[in-house]
Order: structure tokens, then C-alpha cells, then sequence
């Protein structure tokens, strides 16, 4: 195994793209993952092609978090039609950072909605986006999302990706394993036995499985080596993003112990 090892941009010191640039190539990270929640958060398309050149000469992979608030929620979207429109978008601001792969959060559910038939729509949608997401070689990556009292998120259960695959059976559609998200909903096993094959992206952060805390790595009660085993045994290919705040101790043992492992 020869994963490339990133983080997420959000996370790191630097407050600026060049600066986030500069700081991965110091740390020896071979990929950024471009956050983006808002809509202020996306990026001008000239300042995307920016990025997109100066990471090509580093060498750097970019990929890409997709927005998810402020008119962003996919699981918002009040059709079909609409939830496609949403996520092409996102597709064309990854492909503009001449990202390859995409984060998406399928969102959460407003007050009283139906879970079941929001994931359907959502899935629809991804499936229909699924074509431009091909023709831009830019892979879906739709995120596993925790457990929280008093919401409802879409995808915070391995029946929502049973769903999510059968109606969008696409190459170009895969899941994003976020180990903290999945260690608070108490899933991951069951997430990786069912949907493991379809791993595309990965989401390292820690915490004691009583919320989403975004914790170093090691910090929390995350059974690393049997995650990092499921990873093996997968024979999983693709990055391994680091999502937790740099000023918390920087990247180095995360990264060794991701090497330990892999190669």
C-alpha cells in the first residue's frame, strides 16, 4: 500500500491557501483537502486555478470538501432536479482545483422530515450527478456522518449507504469513512464489513465516542490498530486525510502510525 497522506485545509495553521500549500510540503503531506462549508469558503474560479497550478508543480494532490450550510444542504433540496443541480455544482468548484476526489455530506434533515425518502432523493441526486462527476474525473465521496441528539443526518447509519449504493451504482461513486464520525455512531465495523469496497477517502481524528471532538489521534478511545487492519485487509488504495487542528501537535505521529501500517 502506497496511500497518500494529507490533511484537511481548514485544520492547518496556515490561514492562507499558499500558506496551507507551503505548510504540507514542510510536513512532507502529499494531498490537501480544500474545505469548504459556506458559501464564502468557496473559492474565486481564478484563485482555484492557482491553487491548482502550484499544487501540480509541489506535487501536491488536491482534493476536495464540498460546502453543506447556508443553501448547501443536500438534504434540504426539495427535488430530485434540484439536489443533481446542487451537487454538479460542487463537482465543477472540485474540478476548477483540479481536484479528484469530492466530500460530500448528504446533510441534515430539517424538523420532521422523512429519513427514509430525504436518502432516496439524495441518492437520486448523486446517482444523476454521477455522469458529470465522470466526465470531470472526479470521484463522489460521500461522508458517514455521526450520531447526534436532537438531529438527523443523512448517511449516520450503514443502511443509508445500502440505500445510496443501490441507486447510485456508479464507478464514480464511493464512501468517504470518517473514523471519528463512525466511532461516536458506533458503526464502523458494521460500515466497513458492508461498504468497505467502496472506500475512496478517509477521515482520521479521535475522541471518546460521546461527541464529534475533532482530537489528535491517540487522543481519544479509537481502536487505531484495528482500523488501520480493516484498512489493510480492504487492501484500500486511496488517501488518508488528517482532520484534526495542526496547532493541537502537529501531524508527525499520526502520520507515522498511518505508515506503520501501510508502508
Amino acid at each position: 500500500m502506497d496511500n497518500d497522506i494529507g490533511a484537511v485545509s481548514c485544520n492547518m495553521i496556515a490561514a492562507q491557501p499558499l500558506g496551507v500549500l507551503a505548510s504540507a510540503r514542510a510536513a512532507g503531506l502529499a494531498c490537501i483537502e480544500w474545505f469548504a462549508c459556506r458559501p464564502t469558503d468557496i473559492l474565486e474560479p481564478a484563485q482555484a486555478a492557482e491553487i491548482a497550478a502550484i499544487s501540480s508543480s509541489l506535487g501536491i494532490r488536491n482534493t476536495y470538501h464540498a460546502p453543506y450550510k447556508d443553501g448547501w444542504n443536500v438534504a434540504e433540496q426539495s427535488s430530485v432536479q434540484q439536489t443533481t443541480s446542487i451537487i454538479s455544482e460542487m463537482l465543477r468548484q472540485a474540478s476548477r482545483l483540479q481536484a479528484d476526489l469530492m466530500t460530500l455530506h448528504l446533510g441534515e434533515l430539517p424538523a420532521n422530515a422523512d429519513h427514509q425518502a430525504a436518502m432516496r432523493q439524495a441518492a437520486r441526486g448523486v446517482g444523476h450527478a454521477a455522469t458529470l462527476a465522470a466526465d470531470l474525473g472526479v470521484r463522489i465521496s460521500v461522508e458517514n456522518m455521526p450520531i447526534v441528539p436532537g438531529k438527523s443526518y443523512l448517511g449516520d447509519n450503514p443502511e443509508d449507504f445500502d440505500m445510496l449504493f443501490e441507486v447510485a451504482d456508479s464507478a464514480s461513486v464511493g464512501l468517504n469513512m470518517d473514523f471519528g464520525h463512525a466511532h461516536v455512531a458506533r458503526n464502523m465495523n458494521e460500515m466497513l464489513a458492508r461498504h468497505g469496497h467502496r472506500l475512496t477517502n478517509t477521515h482520521l481524528h479521535d475522541n471518546d465516542g460521546s461527541a464529534d471532538q475533532h482530537q489528535p489521534v491517540g487522543q481519544g478511545t479509537i481502536d487505531w490498530t484495528a482500523a488501520l487492519r480493516w484498512m489493510v485487509r480492504l487492501g484500500y488504495q486511496g488517501p488518508f486525510n488528517i482532520e484534526f487542528a495542526e496547532s493541537k501537535g502537529g501531524y508527525g505521529s499520526t502520520v507515522a502510525l498511518i505508515r506503520g501500517f501501510t508502508g
